[in-house]
């Protein structure tokens, strides 16, 4: 009798023990696996992935959230996708364009720059989250003028000129600026080559068919004056040789504009430019001694080799050699220093003002009261011709001014 009331009880307890881990699962699987669920996707979103994908736990309200959890995060997965992708590509871009881009943050302070600009401000990869201020050189200075909207010209070292443009974009509701500097030097050495060609031509033919025509008359007047027996003779003579030498000096004066018009393309050859050195200061050295001003020569032992065309580059150091001795006037050095990619010219003569370094190389442009302006402008021409960067700068503090040709 209790064997059979043991045995009711036992299978009444089998009974609802797994009544209730059928009532335990079926909890779980209404209650907490939900909630599990729920807190998975909440942790997901909250650590930004969005690559996995929840499973239907069998519950129509709970399957519909896990339906639209899955295709947001499949969208979020496409758009970051499509976002990295993107910077990716504007990344690429900006690396390969030819226009420095500078990238600041919302302190003012340098975050991203491309390989151009790192150049321009002479910066290396390394020398980011640094303030305008901060970087030494003359562009940098430029830089710090502008304002937002600015778009300005700037000149360095009296040759390359450039536009920059300072603008701005917005990340996450705040304004963060951004300059632009695209170099315009080869594009506007070009427009004015063409103005001043057309005008020194033009020029140039009306003066040349005037003075002949002039000096034709002179002539015809002189051989009649010479038939003719009056006190006055000799003075009309004297009279008429001066009008016919004023007129060779106009057209020698138009000539020297002429020959920058006129200077071909360089014929590149193989040239050591080592011996073209030692003998074109041999050329200047009697006019240097002249003036007082001695000439010294830094070369390495071994010749160096580039390719140029002679005549032109030999051209070039005469001038700047020249434009040294006039500024040296008594008593001052001459350096002119060669490495295996560089050519230097350095004299410790009176210099060149702030102002006028702005304007160096401008066509005709000189600081000489009677100057034409006609010999760094050959040397511009000459230099751009071969494809050589260059420039001349001038340090107050050093009195020290410098030429300078990279090859």
């Amino acid at each position: 009798m209790l064997y059979k009331q043991g045995f009711y009880f036992f299978l009444v307890g089998e009974i609802l023990v797994i009544t209730s881990l059928f009532f335990f699962v079926h909890i779980y699987k209404k209650l907490v696996k939900p909630v599990q669920t729920i807190s998975s996707a909440m942790s997901l979103l909250n650590e930004r992935n969005f690559n996995t994908q929840l499973i239907s736990v069998g519950q129509p309200e709970i399957d519909s959230l896990i339906n639209v959890y899955n295709k947001m995060s499949a969208n979020l997965r496409q758009e970051r996708i499509k976002l990295q992708e993107n910077n990716f590509f504007l990344n690429k871009l900006i690396e390969a364009g030819r226009s420095g881009i500078i990238i600041f943050d919302f302190n003012g302070n340098v975050i991203k720059l491309n390989s151009v600009a790192r150049d321009l401000l002479g910066l290396n990869e390394d020398n980011i989250f640094i303030a305008l201020e901060n970087i030494a050189g003359k562009m940098a200075n430029e830089l710090l003028q502008l304002c937002d909207g600015d778009n300005r010209i700037i000149r360095i070292d009296g040759v390359k000129r450039y536009r920059a443009y300072r603008s701005g974009f917005m990340d996450n509701g705040f304004q963060r600026p951004f300059i632009i500097i695209e170099e315009l030097t080869q594009e506007l050495i070009k427009a004015e080559r063409q103005s001043y060609e057309k005008v020194i031509r033009m020029m140039s033919h009306e003066i040349n068919n005037s003075v002949c025509a002039v000096n034709s008359i002179i002539d015809s007047v002189i051989t009649f004056n010479e038939s003719v027996k009056h006190p006055l003779v000799n003075d009309i003579r004297e009279a008429l040789e001066v009008s016919r030498n004023r007129n060779q000096n106009l057209t020698n004066f138009m000539r020297n504009f002429a020959n920058v018009v006129k200077i071909p393309k360089p014929i590149l050859v193989n040239t050591n430019i080592n011996s073209l050195i030692h003998n074109t200061v041999q050329l200047m050295i009697p006019l240097a001694s002249s003036s007082g001003v001695q000439i010294k020569i830094v070369t390495p032992n071994q010749p160096v080799i580039i390719k140029a065309d002679a005549t032109q580059i030999e051209q070039v150091i005469i001038n700047s050699i020249k434009n040294s001795i006039e500024a040296c006037q008594h008593k001052g050095v001459i350096t002119v220093q060669l490495t295996n990619n560089c050519l230097s010219v350095i004299d410790n003569g009176n210099g060149i003002s702030a102002d006028n370094q702005q304007k160096l190389f401008t066509p005709f442009f000189s600081t000489k009261p009677n100057g034409q302006g006609i010999g760094l402008t050959i040397i511009r021409e000459v230099l751009s011709n071969h494809g050589f960067n260059f420039s001349l700068t001038s340090c107050n503090i050093k009195q020290l001014t410098e030429f300078v040709i990279q090859f």
